[in-house]
């Protein structure tokens, strides 16, 4: 291309991230920097962010933050949810909670990142209770947010058959057909706490 502008960088750069290609992602953001290309548009910090998620790269993903920060683009929902998903992922759950309880608007893919990022932290009773909440604030979930809560139910501390029984009943009551994660989660539940005859 004779010129490139940020939409054209944001292109590429989303499709490399999407493609699992987190790393070529990050040079080609360095390269973009590099050439001067001003962010207008938050867009694709969101990217990149999601690029430090999955690559678990904690220190990157607090250098991105910063930029956020510097850029005044830290009440974007779709960086806001980046940088849940991302301090969730690289283990730091304080942070990712503390920047979900700032954010002045939240979706479903907020609450489901910090509802998962709680059950994979060992969390459960906390993840039960965000549940509860985003049920009270009117939202609908989705199949990731069952998931996470079919996992935190099996997860430490929550060990009785009544717990177990609840993971079933949200399987029943998902208003969509569950997908082979769904009844992973509750399979691999009956089989730590021993309760063969609802895993049949």
């Amino acid at each position: 291309m004779a010129e490139k502008n940020l939409f054209s960088w944001t292109a590429l750069i989303s499709g490399l991230v999407q493609s699992g290609q987190w790393i070529d992602g990050f040079n080609l953001f360095i390269e973009m920097r590099r050439a001067g290309v001003h962010i207008v548009d938050p867009f694709i910090l969101s990217s990149i962010v999601g690029a430090s998620a999955n690559l678990a790269a904690l220190e990157l993903g607090k250098q991105i933050h910063c930029l956020v920060l510097s850029l005044g683009y830290e009440s974007s929902l779709f960086v806001s949810n980046a940088l849940v998903d991302m301090y969730a992922k690289c283990s730091n759950i304080l942070a990712a909670k503390t920047i979900f309880d700032t954010m002045c608007r939240r979706d479903i893919v907020s609450w489901t990142s910090i509802i998962v990022g709680m059950a994979q932290h060992g969390r459960a009773n906390e993840s039960l209770s965000l549940y509860d909440e985003m049920i009270s604030a009117g939202l609908k979930p989705n199949k990731v947010t069952f998931v996470g809560l079919i996992y935190a139910c099996s997860h430490v501390g929550l060990v009785s058959k009544g717990h177990l029984d609840e993971a079933e009943n949200l399987l029943k009551t998902m208003p969509f057909k569950p997908h082979e994660a769904a009844w992973a989660a509750l399979l691999s539940a009956c089989k730590r706490h021993g309760n063969t005859e609802m895993g049949v």
